[in-house]
């Protein structure tokens, strides 16, 4: 393997950084500069958000660009003393190095996974129902067993039934919607209604099924049909 020398550039830009997220949505840019400062000198700081919140990218540097030891030691207290850190009632700050561009995007996918995950029980895949209901009809079906937090209603273009997602605060506020809105006649049709599934876990799930799909037609083509579990329960010649 050839021998390819590290960007020692790259290297301390990265330790330089420290990401933030967990970071509630009324904060500014100036809030969160406030709680970093105390740390050293800040030579920039973003703030951006996705679907799941608000996030930070933190650089510490020395402003006399001498010590090129300052931005990766304020970086590093500051990791040990916010990470962990309750900002608000309930929600803690997760503070850790700058991860690369790849590691970001699968750290992105988890964090949608886990809160995807955090809200299935509280979420609800409602279908069955007349095509020319409402977002309003549904809330007034709904709302009797519990704060429903969203409901996204698709009108079924592509295959000509609507369905709709109904989320509840509660786990239990979705628990007893399903309990007695299962199989509720609406204008002749019965509710079917079943938990969300996570798309990334589906995926997952089917990935698995067809490499599973796979090996066993391998198999069988290597035994000439016969399954592994035939071929050791086979008697063994003499």
């Amino acid at each position: 393997m050839k021998f390819e020398p590290k960007d020692r550039r790259s290297f301390r830009r990265l330790i330089n950084n420290i990401y933030v997220k967990n970071i509630p949505t009324d904060k500014s840019k100036e809030d969160v500069t406030e709680l970093f400062k105390p740390f050293g000198h800040i030579k920039s700081l973003v703030i951006s958000s996705n679907d799941i919140g608000q996030f930070a990218f933190i650089c510490f540097d020395d402003p006399s660009n001498q010590n090129k030891e300052y931005g990766p030691q304020c970086a590093q207290k500051a990791i040990d003393e916010m990470n962990d850190r309750e900002i608000a009632p309930g929600v803690k700050l997760c503070v850790k190095h700058a991860l690369k561009k790849a590691e970001r995007e699968i750290e992105k996918v988890r964090d949608t996974i886990r809160y995807k995950a955090s809200k299935k029980r509280c979420n609800l895949y409602v279908k069955n129902f007349p095509n020319h209901y409402t977002k309003d009809d549904l809330t007034n079906l709904f709302k009797n067993y519990g704060e429903i937090e969203n409901i996204r209603l698709d009108k079924g273009k592509t295959t000509g039934n609507a369905f709709a997602f109904v989320c509840y605060k509660e786990p239990t506020d979705a628990a007893k919607a399903k309990s007695n809105l299962q199989n509720h006649n609406c204008e002749g049709k019965m509710l079917l209604i079943n938990y969300y599934e996570i798309k990334e876990v589906r995926k997952l799930q089917m990935e698995e099924a067809r490499d599973k799909a796979d090996w066993e037609k391998y198999q069988a083509q290597q035994t000439g049909g016969l399954k592994w579990n035939d071929l050791t329960s086979q008697p063994h010649l003499a």
